[in-house]
């Protein structure tokens, strides 16, 4: 699983070949979540309240949200 940016306290990765909707996983030690990257909505799993504040403020910088897209095709062509 590619490691995309360590924040703090977690890091953001994505996996090769994953389930749809498009997501990263936060992975940290109170941390263990799928995230969508288009609506931010948990879809499994828990963060804690400031590994998620990070990893959203993370999320919502300019250009990131489309490097997790870019990362997230380039791992999951479907083709």
């Amino acid at each position: 699983m590619p490691t995309i940016v360590r924040l703090r306290n977690a890091k953001i990765c994505i996996y090769a070949d994953d389930h749809n909707p498009p997501h990263f996983n936060l992975r940290g030690p109170n941390s263990n979540a799928n995230i969508n990257f288009r609506t931010f909505e948990i879809m499994k799993g828990s963060g804690s309240r400031a590994d998620l504040a990070e990893a959203k403020e993370w999320v919502n910088r300019y250009g990131n949200r489309q490097a997790l897209l870019d990362v997230w095709s380039r791992l999951n062509d479907r083709d």
